[in-house]
């Protein structure tokens, strides 16, 4: 099956460029990648509301799913009470001590147990805000691996999301062009999205120190070649209109300027 499935990704793309022209129209070929973020749960609880909707855009910071947090609510509601008592009760042997009516000890034995209260408040209230998972980063949801009314565990993804504003284009150049490129160079990179090829304006951020065997499912100007060199483009996913076309996984080929 794995035959198969490399066969007719190969057969997609030679259809791809062929319907194009000739294959000496274009310097490079590649695939579109993005930076992908695993979130996941730092505590165990139920999952009560999973607003992470897959191909939905999230903001930085903005809540994607919720814990349920019913015994941390009332035990941050008891520490509290406890802590304002002993706030109390610590001025209280306070005031003794400096009337030299009550010893040192108590009052440090008093005001120990209110910072002892307060750390032990603060740690859950940590935990309270740990209960509403937040985007880490702008993007779209690519994927979920939990649902409304699961069980989460730490460290166990939740989702997959991804910041498709700006995409990588990982391209392969032959040898010949190696010569033609550098670092912060500006390219022509083209997609075709069934209706003939877009235009995008490229920027070269890494190119690799070492040459490596062709992928199997990327095509060179110079089908001899078996030795390419990967290179990665900036490239902004968005066109006139303001809309982002282009796709994780996308093909697009790159022209030199």
């Amino acid at each position: 099956m794995n035959i198969l499935k490399k066969a007719f990704a190969i057969c997609i793309v030679s259809v791809l460029f062929s319907a194009c022209g000739n294959n000496n129209d274009f310097d490079a070929m590649g695939i579109f990648e993005a930076d992908e973020v695993l979130v996941s749960a730092e505590l165990s609880g139920k999952i009560i509301e999973f607003s992470a909707i897959e191909g939905s855009e999230l903001a930085l910071g903005q809540s994607s799913v919720r814990i349920d947090s019913t015994q941390m609510q009332l035990n941050e509601a008891k520490l509290a009470l406890q802590l304002q008592n002993a706030k109390s009760e610590s001025t209280r042997l306070e005031r003794l001590y400096q009337a030299n009516a009550g010893t040192k000890k108590s009052y440090d034995d008093a005001h120990l147990q209110e910072q002892i209260l307060q750390k032990e408040l603060e740690i859950v209230r940590d935990s309270l805000a740990k209960s509403d998972i937040k985007a880490p980063i702008s993007g779209v949801v690519l994927e979920k691996y939990a649902k409304l009314g699961e069980l989460a565990l730490p460290n166990k993804p939740l989702y997959k999301i991804a910041n498709i504003d700006s995409l990588r284009l990982k391209a392969y150049f032959t040898n010949a062009d190696m010569s033609k490129i550098a670092l912060g160079q500006k390219v022509a990179v083209f997609v075709d999205f069934g209706k003939g090829f877009s235009e995008y304006e490229g920027k070269i951020i890494w190119i690799s120190p070492k040459a490596e065997f062709t992928p199997k499912t990327i095509m060179t100007k110079d089908e001899r070649e078996n030795v390419v060199y990967a290179v990665k483009i900036e490239v902004q996913n968005k066109n006139a209109n303001g809309e982002k076309l282009i796709k994780i996984g996308s093909y697009g080929q790159v022209k030199l300027k």
